[in-house]
């Protein structure tokens, strides 16, 4: 039995007929929607495959206390499908009619938006579905290793970083927090990259590196772009680190070869922070710039440098790529 649907070289009918004829409701907080202009999936006629990813606050047999999914539904072309338009907003909860993938328990189909920005604090406490909200997955607390890992950790920068607190940049609380961070930078590992990807780290990065190498970015507002800063692994295929997803973006996404990816987006892949190193300061500092590769490629002005750029992000302004195209 497949694993996963399929999404391509079927017919709509054939699509549908991977869900199960039954609907159900389901209680979701939305990671990641599709808008005009997303990438989209494949096109059914007039119209296109579209989807959301959430996590569903109510579990199943397998999953007790919810999971992540996806819930797709089809979108005429120019138009947002179905007689209403559903436009999902990140982090938002949704009740949602949905049929069940057959043999995928975590993929759906939408028929029906029951119920938008759902008060989850405010539901009844004997509704199972609000489970996983009321009572959350004891953030992961930080091992003997990863305490020695920044024993030394620099709390108040003293170069290009003075005067910004940094610990409130990375989200060191969840269970990802490894998926990014690396053990402490080390000089040979930064020698060996640089060889590789054709860049010199720039002072201010490697600054950001000491502090933390790499990281997920703290989420304490709804609209937060810039998902994770890139570390330095100690093997040039460790996941997930700069000299890895460099030759990610650059052969397999063919993105431009202007400077380094730093910075990953929840644009799925088709959305970058990069440091551009056709623009260099005094201080050996690249400025940083938003890369748009879903068509046609799009080059737009961020900040002046990366010490610039987290400061946005500190200050807790929707990251949005701003200022006149480059390109």
């Amino acid at each position: 039995m497949e694993k996963y649907i399929r999404t391509t070289n079927l017919t709509k009918e054939e699509f549908f007929g991977q869900f199960l004829a039954k609907t159900e409701e389901i209680v979701a907080r939305v990671h990641w929607a599709w808008e005009k202009g997303c990438s989209k999936l494949p096109t059914f006629g007039k119209e296109d495959l579209v989807s959301i990813l959430c996590t569903t606050l109510k579990g199943d047999k397998e999953h007790p206390i919810g999971f992540n999914g996806t819930v797709y539904w089809f979108s005429k072309k120019k138009l947002f499908g179905y007689p209403y338009t559903p436009r999902f907003i990140r982090n938002e909860y949704y009740r949602l009619r949905v049929r069940r993938c057959k043999f995928g328990s975590n993929h759906f189909v939408l028929e029906e938006i029951l119920e938008t920005n759902v008060n989850v604090s405010a539901a009844d406490p004997n509704d199972t579905a609000y489970f996983w909200h009321r009572n959350p997955k004891p953030e992961t607390k930080e091992t003997p290793e990863q305490a020695a890992m920044y024993s030394n950790r620099i709390q108040n920068p003293s170069g290009l970083f003075a005067g910004t607190d940094l610990s409130q940049l990375f989200d060191n609380r969840g269970e990802r927090r490894s998926k990014y961070e690396f053990p402490e930078i080390r000089d040979e590992w930064i020698e060996r990259t640089e060889k590789a990807i054709g860049y010199r780290i720039s002072p201010a990065y490697r600054e950001l590196l000491d502090y933390q190498n790499g990281g997920e970015i703290r989420d304490d507002s709804d609209e937060r772009w810039l998902t994770a800063i890139y570390g330095i692994g100690p093997k040039p295929d460790s996941p997930n680190s700069l000299e890895n997803m460099f030759d990610n973006w650059k052969n397999d996404w063919e993105y431009p070869d202007i400077g380094i990816p730093f910075g990953e987006t929840n644009g799925s892949g088709h959305n970058m922070y990069y440091m551009d190193y056709r623009v260099v300061d005094s201080n050996g500092e690249p400025r940083i710039v938003n890369i748009d590769n879903e068509g046609e490629v799009q080059i737009t002005f961020a900040a002046n440098n990366l010490v610039e750029f987290i400061k946005i992000v500190l200050a807790n302004k929707e990251m949005e790529a701003r200022g006149e195209r480059l390109d």
